[in-house]
């Protein structure tokens, strides 16, 4: 019965099955809802993206029609991309449209620079018919073969077998016209890989070819000049593929390339090495490559001359006269005496002068043939001709050199030698001529210098330009012939370092009793005049402007001012706060301290009047002033002078070392007052005094020390004092030196 009251159901099962049996049918009825939802939305999403499609692909046909469309008409942005994918596409489609144009006419030839930036047309009939075959084919084959080549990877070397084909071609450059240029294939049986190197042009090729190579550029001799330099100038080197990030190998990067080995091509106007000749430049420059090495010649000397006033550096070769000659042997070589008359008699040889100028940067070589020479050193029994007296010939021949500067061409000139044979306008009158009218680049205050009449001569500082100052006297005659007067201006030329520049200006007698109360003549001769011209000077102003012909000089500007206008120069350079960095640079004895600016611990100060080296000057009031070298370092080390003059407000300071002190004490009889005031100084510091005897100091035996130490500096400070001067620079700055140093020199 129990079991039977189990499987009964009750009705709260009954309730709980009726709910579940409900829900479920509402789960599955929405479930299918659901599914045709679904459905729906799929395929509003498949209609949806093949609408997008459809737009995608006419948008993107519509940009490739016009992307072509742009291509095509402007072929030269076509030509650019392919030519940045394709080196050299852009020139050589643009010499294949030329050559079809000219395929008819066979009268013109298009030749590719070596650079292949430009193409250039020669006549037919001036191409050789072996180099025309070549143009005709773009490349010819010219070598095909096995070879050991080197290759190289860092500075490791090994040998290895490749086959390598040479192609010959055709380029044009401006210095050599039509030259050769080879392109090596070489074929690498380890990578499977090719790899191409191009000779670009003659000149390149003579550089691969090395000094010991130049005989096989002989056109007979290309099949020995390709496997030279396949075997001896070509290096494979193997190329670094990994990235600096991570170890993994850059795929898109070759294994190898083709480097060439060469040598430096030299001019044949090279001078170097510069401080040597004769038999050593011979033996230094035979390993060198230079170009056209008979027309340099063997270097005798190099000098330095002033020739028409501008100093020019003279490097002098001898060349060969001769066409059988080798004019780079040594000169023991060569000059075979002559008997004539049972006297030995050489032959003069030909020179080689090059003239370079440091200012303007100018080269100018002169040619002096044999004739020219016998005629320069006298006649053909002078001694100069025996070969071992080169340099005194070539010195001779260069105190005959003049600069001639031809009509109408500004600063050129050219180096001559003044002979009989020598052009009919090159004589003294037209080079003096040329003088006068400044073609010459002799300084104007050279100039200056030797003009009669002079009153003044000085350095003064104008409107803070420094200048040389030179006064002359300018009489001329009164017009007023009653009278018969004679009128005293003066010629103000003034001439700034700064742009080597100079000017002039006339001051008239009124102008100058305006000024100066009287004229300049009526003060009396001596420093009375010259106190007269240099208050008249404050009435000058002077300016620099840029050249308008020539925009790297400037040209000075002078005027004089009106009489209100005075002391301007004077108004301008008053500063109303000095400068940071206003100390003069030192002078040192015998060399200034590092850094220019040091000073240590102050020793002594005191007025002196400092005798001036040039006796006929007064002595200067200066205030002296001496510190140690550094802070760390004791006072027999070094000093450091600073001397404040009072007229001028300025000061400058010497440097003395220690070997400059030795020798100032030895000669003053004093060899031992260094080590004297060493041993005081330490004496002094060996006492060591506690806080209660440090009060009474004076007192006791550091005392002691102490005051023998400050008696002894003392002395030592007036040594160098007493032997103290100044001297006067040409722009009025004074510098002071000891006179004991050189009897009075200027210190270097």
């Amino acid at each position: 019965s129990y079991v039977t009251s189990l499987n009964k159901p009750t009705t709260a099962m009954i309730t709980l099955n009726n709910t579940i049996n409900n829900n479920l049918s509402s789960f599955l009825y929405d479930s299918n809802k659901n599914e045709e939802l679904e459905y729906e939305l799929q395929k509003e999403i498949d209609r949806q993206e093949n609408q997008i499609n459809k737009i995608i692909q006419n948008g993107v046909l519509l940009s490739m029609n016009h992307i072509y469309d742009q291509l095509f008409s402007q072929p030269e942005i076509f030509n650019l991309l392919a030519d940045r994918n394709y080196h050299g596409y852009a020139q050589s489609l643009l010499l294949y449209q030329k050559q079809q144009l000219l395929r008819d006419n066979d009268t013109k030839v298009l030749i590719l620079s070596s650079d292949g930036k430009s193409i250039h047309e020669i006549e037919r009939h001036l191409i050789p018919q072996s180099i025309y075959e070549i143009i005709k084919q773009g490349e010819l084959l010219v070598y095909e073969g096995g070879v050991k080549a080197l290759f190289r990877e860092g500075k490791t070397r090994w040998s290895g077998h490749v086959s390598i084909q040479v192609y010959e071609s055709v380029c044009w450059t401006i210095n050599e016209g039509i030259g050769r240029r080879y392109r090596y294939v070489v074929y690498e049986s380890d990578t499977s890989s090719y790899y191409e190197g191009l000779i670009r042009n003659t000149k390149h090729l003579k550089e691969i070819l090395g000094p010991y190579g130049q005989d096989l550029l002989d056109k007979s001799k290309t099949n020995e000049m390709l496997l030279h330099i396949a075997k001896y100038r070509l290096e494979i080197v193997k190329i670094n593929t990994r990235s600096n990030d991570d170890n993994n190998n850059i795929s898109t990067s070759p294994i190898y390339r083709i480097d060439f080995v060469s040598d430096r091509l030299y001019d044949s106007s090279k001078i170097t090495p510069v401080n040597v000749g004769g038999e050593d430049d011979y033996e230094i420059n035979k390993t060198k490559l230079i170009e056209l090495e008979q027309l340099r010649g063997l270097k005798l000397l190099r000098m330095v001359r002033r020739i028409n006033g501008l100093l020019i550096q003279l490097t002098v070769f001898e060349t060969s006269n001769k066409s059988n000659q080798d004019a780079t042997e040594p000169i023991s070589n060569r000059n075979k005496p002559i008997n004539e008359n049972g006297l030995t008699l050489y032959d003069p040889p030909n020179l080689r002068i090059i003239g370079y100028d440091p200012r303007t940067k100018r080269k100018a070589i002169c040619m002096a043939l044999p004739e020219a020479i016998i005629e320069v050193i006298g006649g053909k029994y002078s001694p100069f001709l025996h070969p071992n007296n080169r340099k005194e010939l070539a010195k001779t021949v260069c105190e005959s050199l003049i600069l001639y500067f031809p009509r109408g061409i500004n600063n050129e000139y050219e180096l001559l030698i003044r002979w009989s044979g020598s052009h009919r306008n090159i004589n003294d009158s037209n080079v003096l001529l040329n003088t006068l009218n400044k073609s010459t680049y002799r300084s104007n205050e050279e100039k200056i210098l030797k003009r009669p009449n002079r009153l003044f001569c000085s350095a003064i500082k104008i409107n803070k330009y420094e200048c040389i100052v030179t006064v002359f006297l300018y009489v001329i005659k009164s017009k007023d012939v009653s009278i018969n007067k004679t009128i005293n201006n003066v010629i103000v030329n003034v001439y700034s370092k700064i742009s080597s520049d100079s000017n002039e200006i006339v001051i008239n007698e009124q102008d100058q009793t305006i000024r100066l109360g009287k004229p300049i003549m009526d003060f009396p001769e001596g420093i009375i005049r010259s106190t007269a011209i240099r208050r008249l000077c404050r009435f000058l102003y002077v300016t620099l402007e840029e050249d308008l012909k020539d925009n790297t000089k400037q040209i000075l500007i002078l005027k004089l001012l009106p009489v209100n206008k005075g002391y301007l120069t004077e108004y301008q350079s008053i500063e109303a706060s000095p400068h940071v960095s206003k100390d003069p640079r030192p002078v040192g004895l015998p060399t200034a301290f590092i850094p220019l600016d040091v000073v240590g611990h102050f020793l002594h100060r005191r007025g002196a009047q400092l005798p001036n080296r040039d006796k006929k000057l007064l002595p200067k009031d200066c205030i002296v002033t001496l510190y140690t070298k550094s802070i760390e370092e004791p006072v027999e080390n070094g000093i450091v002078v600073k001397v404040y003059e009072r007229g001028t407000a300025d000061y400058s300071v010497l440097h003395i070392g220690k070997s400059q002190l030795i020798q100032l004490l030895e000669s003053k009889n004093e060899p031992n007052l260094l080590n004297d005031l060493i041993k005081a100084r330490e004496d002094a510091d060996l006492n060591e005094l506690d806080e209660y005897e440090k009060e009474f100091y004076n007192v006791t035996e550091k005392g002691d020390n102490i005051v023998k130490y400050n008696q002894l500096l003392s002395y030592f400070i007036d040594v160098i004092i007493l032997d103290l001067g100044v001297w006067n620079t040409p722009d009025l700055k004074f510098i002071p030196y000891l006179r004991s140093c050189g009897h009075g020199m200027a210190p270097i």
